[in-house]
């Protein structure tokens, strides 16, 4: 299951989101893919690095969420 967290910026919205919804337009934040037989350079994982640090904390919510058992019926 992907997700997409809102975040509000200056009145917009931005959403940061998995590498599954590259693509999605210009107000979702996505990582950038790795091309086939190449590895990313230094520039590139630097924003790779800092979507990972937003969408960890979500991410950990998420999974405490799942775990609660008043939850387990929901999903």
């Amino acid at each position: 299951m992907h997700w997409a967290s809102s975040v509000g910026l200056l009145g917009n919205e931005l959403h940061v989101a998995d590498l599954a919804y590259q693509g999605g337009g210009p107000w979702v934040a996505t990582g950038i893919k790795r091309r086939p037989l190449q590895d990313l350079t230094c520039t590139e994982k630097t924003p790779n690095r800092a979507l990972a640090e937003a969408r960890a904390p979500v991410e950990r919510g998420v999974a405490r969420l799942k775990s609660w058992r008043i939850f387990r019926r929901f999903r």
